[in-house]
C-alpha cells in the first residue's frame, strides 16, 4: 500500500509558482545553484508533464548553458523527448528549439546553430520573437566573421516595439558588432542601453559581465574616467555572481595602466601575452581583447589562427529533431 501511496503521489506531482520563480530568479544570478537546486527537486516531478514542469525543466536547461555543462543539457533534454511530453513540448517548440540553438552557439558549433534558430523563426509571427531569433543568428554569423551579414538581419529591427529582455539582447549584438566595425561610440551606447535594461530586470549577474564589454569599449575609446567607474567594485560584483573574470580584469587593468603613462608599448611583454593567450579560450574575453589590441596597433600579441573552435565533445546535430521537420 505504503508503494501504490508513493507512486500516485508521484504521479500527482505539481510543479508549483513559487519554485518557478524562485529557480528562474536564481538562474538569472547564479545559474551553477539553479542547476544543482534542480537536480536536487527533479526526482519530485519525473512522471509530471505539464506546462509548469516543462518551466520547470527549461529554466534548468538555461542553467546548464549558461555553465556549459553540456551533460546535463543533454540529460534534460532527453526528457524533454519523452512522449508524455509530446502535446506540452509540441506548444513550446519555439523556445526549446531556441534553447538548443543557443547551446550550440555557446559551443561554437555556429552552423547547427544558425539550422536551429532558422527552424525556430518559421514557428512564430511574433515581432518580438522574431527579433530574438535573427539577434541570435547574428551573433553566429559575427563569431563566424561575417559581422556585415549580421548587421542586415539586425537592420529590419524596430526597437520600439520589443520587450526589455529582447531589446537588452539586441542592444547587446548591435554593440558587437558595432565594436567589430570600429564604431566604438556606438557600440558603447548600445552596451549602456542594455545595462540599464538589465538593471530594470534585476539581472544583476548578465548586467556584471555585460561591464566587461563596456570596461573595454571604454579602453579602446581611452576614456578613463568611464573605465574608473565601471571599475569600481567589479571585484565584489563577480565574486558575488560566481564569474570567472579574474584575468580578463587583470589583463584590462593591465591595459589601463599603459594607456595613463601613455606607453602601450609596455604591454609588449611575455606577462601579457601569457595572459592573452589564457584568455583566448575565455568566451566572454575572447573577441573583445583582439578588438581592444587592435585598437592599440598591439594585434602581433594575439595569438595567431584563433578561430573559435567547438568544443570536446560535440553536441549532437539535429537535437530538435522531434520539433523541426526540416532537420529530420
Amino acid at each position: 500500500m505504503s508503494l501504490l501511496l508513493s507512486l500516485l503521489l508521484s504521479a500527482s506531482a505539481t510543479v508549483s509558482s513559487e519554485l518557478i520563480e524562485s529557480l528562474s530568479q536564481l538562474e538569472k544570478n547564479n545559474p551553477k545553484q539553479a542547476l544543482a537546486e534542480y537536480k536536487r527537486q527533479k526526482h519530485q516531478y519525473q512522471n509530471t508533464f505539464n506546462e509548469d514542469a516543462l518551466q520547470f525543466h527549461r529554466i534548468a536547461i538555461k542553467a546548464a548553458i549558461n555553465v556549459y555543462d553540456w551533460q546535463s543539457f543533454t540529460n534534460i533534454l532527453t526528457t524533454l523527448k519523452k512522449k508524455q511530453f509530446a502535446a506540452v513540448t509540441e506548444k513550446k517548440a519555439l523556445h526549446i528549439i531556441n534553447d538548443i540553438g543557443v547551446a550550440y552557439r555557446q559551443n561554437n558549433q555556429h552552423q547547427d546553430a544558425i539550422q536551429h534558430f532558422t527552424c525556430a523563426l518559421t514557428k512564430t509571427t511574433s515581432i518580438n520573437y522574431t527579433a530574438a531569433l535573427k539577434s541570435n543568428i547574428a551573433t553566429a554569423y559575427r563569431v563566424q566573421g561575417q559581422p556585415s551579414v549580421g548587421f542586415q538581419l539586425l537592420d529590419s529591427i524596430e526597437f520600439d516595439v520589443l520587450d526589455a529582455n529582447i531589446s537588452a539582447g539586441i542592444h547587446i549584438v548591435r554593440g558587437n558588432i558595432a565594436l567589430h566595425i570600429d564604431q566604438a561610440d556606438k557600440a558603447l551606447n548600445h552596451f549602456l542601453e542594455a545595462n540599464k535594461l538589465f538593471q530594470l530586470q534585476n539581472k544583476h549577474r548578465d548586467s556584471v559581465r555585460l561591464t566587461f564589454s563596456i570596461l573595454t569599449t571604454a579602453l579602446i575609446k581611452q576614456d578613463l574616467a568611464l573605465y574608473k567607474k565601471y571599475r569600481a567594485s567589479i571585484e565584489n560584483k563577480i565574486r558575488e555572481h560566481a564569474i570567472e573574470n579574474h584575468d580578463y580584469l587583470l589583463f584590462l587593468d593591465e591595459v589601463k595602466h599603459a594607456i595613463a603613462i601613455e606607453n602601450v608599448s609596455s604591454l609588449r611583454t611575455q606577462h601579457i601575452s601569457e595572459l592573452v593567450e589564457l584568455l583566448m579560450d575565455h568566451d566572454d574575453a575572447n573577441e573583445n581583447v583582439r578588438l581592444l589590441l587592435k585598437s592599440l596597433n598591439l594585434k602581433v600579441l594575439v595569438p595567431p589562427g584563433q578561430k573559435r573552435q567547438p568544443k570536446e565533445p560535440l553536441l549532437e546535430p539535429n537535437l530538435a529533431a522531434p520539433w523541426c521537420e526540416g532537420i529530420r
